[in-house]
């Protein structure tokens, strides 16, 4: 799953990231974020696809996430 070249990433890290992991199951067409909305989680996409728009789905269309994007802060 992680990938590093030696002193890039320590085994301490990788650890309490993987612990820290939740999974949330988001059903086709559900809001994740609002727009304005402060949030301080990353989202890792599993499977399916994630359409980031302005103001309606296929309308305003900003770009897509598919299956291992992820977008948020950690």
């Amino acid at each position: 799953m992680f990938s590093y070249q030696s002193g890039d990433v320590g085994n301490e890290f990788i650890s309490f990231f993987i612990t820290s992991l939740y999974c949330r199951i988001y059903i086709p067409n559900q809001m994740i974020v609002r727009r304005g909305e402060n949030f301080s989680e990353l989202y890792m996409i599993f499977e399916g696809k994630v359409v980031v728009s302005l103001r309606n789905k296929y309308e305003h269309e900003f770009f897509m996430f598919y299956a291992t994007n992820y977008f948020g802060d950690y």
